[in-house]
C-alpha cells in the first residue's frame, strides 16, 4: 500500500470514529461549554475586583491630616508676598510680608518655613528661612508681616525679580 493510501485510511479512521458517537461529542461540548462559562463568571468577578480595589476612596480627616503635615503647600496658599524696597537697592532681600490662606479643615500655628528668590528668568538667587507667629484658622486668610510681628525673616543677598514660598513645617490643631 503507498503511503497516501495509508494516510488517507488514518484519516478516514479518525474522522470514523470522531463522527460515530454524537453522545460522545454533546458530553464533550457541553463540558467545555459549561468551563467556558465558569471561565467567564471568573474573570466577571476579578474584573468587579480589580475595579473595586482600583477606586479612589474617600479622603478621611486623618488623610488631611497626614496631608497637610507632610506637604502643607497642598492646602497654605500663599499670595501678596511683599519684600523690602529699600533693602533691594543695597542687593538684600528680605521678604516683609506675605498673606496665607488656610484650605484645611484643621488650624495651623507655627508656621515655618524658606523663601526662594529668583531671577526673571526662575533660576534661584538665594534663598533664606522664615517663620509665622499665630494661627490660621480653617478657611481662613491672613497676613503676617514684620512690623507686626508676625513674621520672621532674616533676608539675603542677592537681586531678584521674584520669589516663591514653601512650608516646611506646621503645627495642626484640633
Amino acid at each position: 500500500m503507498s503511503k497516501v493510501g495509508l494516510l488517507g485510511g488514518a484519516l478516514l479512521l479518525a474522522s470514523g470514529c470522531r463522527g460515530g458517537d454524537a453522545g460522545q461529542d454533546n458530553a464533550q461540548s457541553a463540558a467545555v461549554a459549561e468551563a467556558q462559562a465558569s471561565v467567564d463568571v471568573a474573570m466577571s468577578r476579578a474584573a468587579a475586583a480589580l475595579a473595586a480595589a482600583s477606586a479612589p476612596r474617600p479622603r478621611t480627616a486623618a488623610d488631611e491630616r497626614l496631608a497637610l503635615a507632610a506637604m502643607p503647600e497642598t492646602y497654605l496658599k500663599t499670595s501678596d508676598v511683599k519684600s523690602d524696597e529699600k533693602a533691594a537697592i543695597n542687593h538684600y532681600l528680605q521678604m516683609t510680608s506675605v498673606t496665607v490662606s488656610n484650605t484645611s479643615h484643621f488650624s495651623v500655628s507655627d508656621l515655618r518655613g524658606t523663601v526662594t528668590w529668583a531671577s526673571t528668568s526662575g533660576v534661584s538667587v538665594a534663598s533664606s528661612p522664615f517663620s509665622l507667629t499665630g494661627s490660621i484658622l480653617p478657611g481662613e486668610t491672613k497676613t503676617f508681616s514684620t512690623m507686626a510681628g508676625t513674621l520672621l525673616s532674616p533676608g539675603a543677598q542677592g537681586v531678584a525679580a521674584q520669589s516663591s514660598i514653601s512650608f516646611r513645617r506646621v503645627a495642626i490643631s484640633n
